[in-house]
């Protein structure tokens, strides 16, 4: 096997690694991320002119390989842009499993228009209302989501059964209680969540 890089990808570590050792040293690093946004739109657009925030989208845009040799670079330089976290990460979710009209804001994305956000961590429900979805529940933390022009959010979908769509009811042996869910809840989340089942009927 192969290991060595091909020219492409060894231009592309070369000019991301000449873009960021002219943006940042020490003194212009702590500068931008003690601002509002935390990092340098001016970096970020020439991420995009270079092609990196859409490394992935579709085949032609690279792939994994072409991801790690831009994220040695922006861990060499310690920079701040939130490349994974608001645009390759929910940005490759979108082109792998998206539908058309999710996918089309990529290109707005890729040309660093857009920022992008993963909501993951934490338990959420989606209930289809009409030609909408409504989200019910927390994510926390959400990387980058206090830049994001959208957000990515993972969700379980809530699906509604009337009685008499049931043939038969049995005593279940499974918790309804998602696995986990005691661990990701706060000891007061816990105290409500016991105090409203035993009120249930």
């Amino acid at each position: 096997m192969d290991f060595q890089l091909t020219d492409e990808q060894v231009l592309l570590r070369d000019t991301t690694r000449n873009l960021l050792s002219r943006s940042y040293d020490q003194d212009s690093r702590n500068k931008i991320a003690d601002t509002e946004l935390g990092f340098s739109r001016d970096v970020w657009n020439q991420l995009a002119e270079i092609g990196i925030l859409g490394l992935g989208f579709d085949e032609e845009a690279g792939g994994q390989i072409e991801v790690m040799v831009v994220m040695t670079e922006i861990g060499r330089h310690l920079a701040p842009e939130p490349v994974v976290h608001a645009a390759l990460g929910p940005g490759n979710l979108i082109a792998d499993s998206g539908s058309d009209d999710q996918r089309s804001i990529l290109d707005e994305v890729a040309a660093g228009q857009k920022l992008l956000a993963f909501a993951h961590d934490g338990v959420t429900t989606a209930a289809r209302q009409g030609d909408s979805w409504t989200l019910t529940g927390r994510k926390n933390p959400v990387l980058a989501g206090d830049s994001a022009d959208t957000l990515v959010v993972s969700a379980t979908e809530t699906v509604r059964v009337t009685r008499d769509q049931i043939e038969e009811m049995r005593p279940g042996t499974v918790s309804v209680m998602p696995a986990g869910l005691d661990k990701q809840l706060t000891p007061q989340d816990l105290a409500d969540l016991v105090a409203f089942l035993s009120h249930a009927k």
